[in-house]
């Protein structure tokens, strides 16, 4: 049996499939457990699914002693070279969470004896000092995310048919560069923007549509709105929304971060060179299979 393990298996926004949900649908005897939902101690309900391999996200520290692939998913080194400081330790401190320093030490601690995988060059470059990753690009699923007329769904929307749209996706959090983009809403108004926003404490504007907890129906026919999918990220691990919205043939504007650290799409035909360099589901889930059935 493999077990699969992350404080939640689903996304907490919309139930949207997440890494762990399609690694326990897609994986021969699977079974994932949600942290945050589960009545016994987790340590109990290995010992009673007694798993040949367990699969966790890194950022939960060493779980036990089974044979375990940790993953690497949130690129806290560099979150941690721009986000901290004593103020906000001192902040987590007293809320009683964990620091930067705090979670990357649980990180290191889960790759000891652990086969390490991550999802980008640019992630594995940036743990270079836990030694060396498989590297394993997240895919998309490209029959949801794939293009559609854009006339209509510009309509459906009510959508501006004769503007050039973008569209963001993300949080508030300072990481995802919001900020830049809200300057560049003000500083060109002839754009008009959707911003798919996780949290929102902005008011409407005559340029900007906000939308949150959103399908990924939803999410999918509004990419297919935008003429480009346009993110500020100071640092990511991959760049999943980025990807998406290429399966949707929506062009892009991004930083040099996550899986477009050392990989430049030309732009003519962002669905097709999304498909080339593997990162539709079924290619996912092909490297996923490889590597499980080698340990």
């Amino acid at each position: 049996m493999i077990v699969v393990l992350n404080d939640h298996i689903r996304g907490i926004i919309s139930n949207e499939e997440t890494l762990w949900s399609v690694l326990e649908k897609t994986l021969d005897d699977c079974v994932g457990i949600s942290i945050n939902e589960l009545k016994e101690p987790l340590a109990n309900a290995l010992d009673r699914l007694n798993p040949s391999l367990v699969i966790q996200n890194s950022i939960l520290g060493k779980i036990s002693d089974y044979k375990t692939i940790s993953f690497l998913q949130d690129p806290l080194i560099e979150m941690k070279r721009h986000f901290d400081s004593l103020t906000s330790n001192l902040k987590e401190k007293i809320r009683r969470r964990e620091t930067y320093s705090d979670k990357i030490r649980k990180q290191f601690e889960s790759f000891q004896k652990s086969i390490k995988v991550t999802n980008s060059n640019y992630i594995s470059n940036m743990y270079q000092k836990a030694g060396k990753f498989k590297v394993i690009p997240m895919g998309v699923d490209h029959s949801l995310f794939r293009p559609l007329d854009k006339k209509e769904m510009r309509r459906k929307y009510k959508i501006p048919l004769d503007r050039k749209v973008n569209i963001f996706v993300g949080s508030q959090h300072p990481v995802k560069g919001l900020n830049e983009i809200l300057k560049m809403i003000q500083d060109d108004p002839s754009i008009f923007w959707i911003l798919i926003l996780k949290d929102s404490k902005i008011e409407a504007g005559h340029n900007y549509l906000i939308f949150q907890k959103i399908s990924q129906t939803i999410l999918a026919e509004l990419y297919n709105c935008a003429d480009t999918c346009v993110s500020r990220s100071i640092t990511e691990s991959f760049g999943l929304a980025v990807v998406e919205a290429m399966f949707c043939g929506t062009k892009i504007d991004v930083p040099k971060t996550g899986i477009f650290w050392d990989w430049e799409p030309e732009g003519k035909d962002p669905r097709k060179e999304a498909f080339s360099y593997g990162l539709d589901k079924d290619t996912w889930m092909k490297n996923w299979k490889q590597l499980v059935n080698s340990c």
